[in-house]
């Protein structure tokens, strides 16, 4: 079964291969945000000796490194909220393939904080570079359209594809 797109009359690809694009990365984001609240991230537990740990060990990079001192540790309260919730939100929209680009684009930053974080090149093999491949393939190709409520909110109610 593949995506026929309803304007062009293309196949976009395979339902199977979309599907898994977006429920693997969804289900990983959502555990890791629900994680995170029961480790008690919400209440300032989690962020800072996180933060601390890639700092003191010079893992940031440099230009990145200030913005961690003085704004997110300044603020580790909110910046822990947003991770957490950015994290959870990721993970649930692409898993019921919901705003899947919107979702994408959201990753595709927090992924690209904890590459700055870790100090990570995005040249060679680390979780992050996968994720940010996967979440740029989920962006192009919309694999909410498989399977997902975008898939029935382009059909049904004739959204722009650039929308969904």
């Amino acid at each position: 079964m593949t995506i026929r797109d309803r304007e062009s009359g293309w196949v976009c690809a395979p339902v199977a291969l979309t599907l898994l694009l977006r429920l693997v990365p969804g289900y990983l984001f959502l555990t890791a945000g629900i994680n995170k609240i029961q480790n008690g991230w919400l209440s300032g537990g989690g962020l800072r000796p996180t933060l601390e740990g890639f700092i003191s060990s010079g893992q940031p990079f440099d230009w990145y490194r200030s913005f961690l001192q003085d704004t997110v540790l300044g603020n580790e309260t909110t910046f822990a909220h947003l991770l957490v919730i950015g994290e959870v939100a990721v993970g649930g929209l692409l898993l019921i393939g919901f705003l899947v680009r919107p979702a994408s684009l959201v990753g595709i930053f927090l992924c690209l904080n904890y590459l700055c974080a870790k100090g990570s090149a995005l040249v060679g093999f680390n979780v992050e570079s996968l994720f940010l491949v996967i979440l740029a393939t989920c962006l192009l190709v919309n694999p909410g359209r498989s399977l997902g409520v975008d898939g029935y909110l382009y059909d049904r109610l004739r959204l722009p594809a650039w929308f969904i």
